[in-house]
């Protein structure tokens, strides 16, 4: 069980803390639940502790495999698939798995096809998505406000 005070990611939301651990009666089903406090959008979500691993709950990554993101988004823009269905899907399956570098990877493609062509709106959506996953990743692991995490991301790319 993850303690109160950890700092987590969690597919689709970003990065958060455990704010506490609280069993609740829901549906008639006593479970323990975490609370976690997103900073992006002040948003509060419970997960039994039970689902820790299945809804894809993880410890925030560390310098090493931050920098490593960085990295990945200051390479050049490689053209992605015109097809938007494929690519829709394709990127959607990497946000879903919660792996940062996965995020990064859509970002980096939206962002470069975005230069290139108007997005549509289920791509303008995923993108900033992706980006408020990023934002509020970075903003933990460097301890930093926001504000310079997002800096931190627009120098990157």
């Amino acid at each position: 069980m993850l303690p109160v005070g950890s700092k987590i990611a969690y597919p689709m939301y970003g990065a958060g803390i455990v704010e506490g651990v609280e069993e609740k009666e829901i549906l008639g089903e006593r479970r323990l639940y975490y609370i976690l406090r997103f900073s992006i959008d002040d948003l509060q979500v419970m997960v039994p502790v039970t689902n820790e691993q299945k809804v894809g709950l993880r410890c925030i990554c560390g310098e090493e495999e931050l920098e490593e993101v960085l990295r990945l988004l200051q390479e050049p823009w490689e053209p992605v698939s015109d097809n938007w269905t494929h690519r829709y899907r394709e990127n959607f399956e990497r946000m879903k798995s919660g792996v940062l570098l996965d995020v990064a990877r859509v970002y980096k493609e939206l962002c470069g096809l975005d230069h290139k062509k108007s997005l549509s709106t289920g791509d303008r959506k995923m993108m900033g998505t992706a980006q408020r996953i990023l934002v509020s990743e970075i903003a933990l692991v460097k301890n930093i406000p926001l504000e310079d995490a997002e800096k931190v991301l627009s120098d990157a790319v």
